[in-house]
């Protein structure tokens, strides 16, 4: 997915369709559809970054929220908890349990879902906190005076 240059293709696809009234949402969801279609946590890291930085660039989303959003979608439920995830971790216990990659898919959908949720809300309040006090994309931010 990386080579073909379709990681990139995906991410700018959420952007686009979310817009940059919902960037973190898009970030989030762009690194969460490329790690569970089993691209490695790294490369999405590496090949959601610059979608990333231009899209918080261009929302004024504080620049610093971005490895919390990439974090959010690529490292967390998609990682762990999604039924069906290729990822390594999920794959080597099924020899010993006799399972396989959609075991428990109610709960794992219920626990995705709850991940996501409070992930979203809380980077929602950070990002909130950040505009209250002035701050932007740069790391530069204004002082209130009371």
């Amino acid at each position: 997915m990386d080579d073909s240059g379709s990681a990139l293709s995906i991410a700018r696809g959420f952007t686009e369709r979310l817009g940059k009234a919902r960037a973190i949402m898009a970030v989030v969801l762009a690194c969460a559809a490329l790690t569970y279609g089993g691209v490695s946590l790294f490369v999405v890291a590496f090949a959601v970054f610059p979608v990333a930085d231009a899209l918080f660039r261009q929302a004024a989303v504080p620049h610093r929220l971005i490895p919390a959003a990439i974090a959010l979608g690529a490292f967390t439920f998609t990682m762990t908890a999604l039924p069906g995830t290729p990822a390594i971790q999920n794959a080597i216990p099924m020899a010993y349990f006799g399972t396989t990659l959609f075991a428990a898919p109610v709960l794992s959908v219920l626990a995705s879902g709850i991940i996501l949720g409070f992930g979203l809300w809380w980077l929602r309040v950070i990002e909130s906190r950040a505009r209250h006090t002035g701050e932007g994309y740069s790391s530069e931010t204004v002082t209130i005076a009371r």
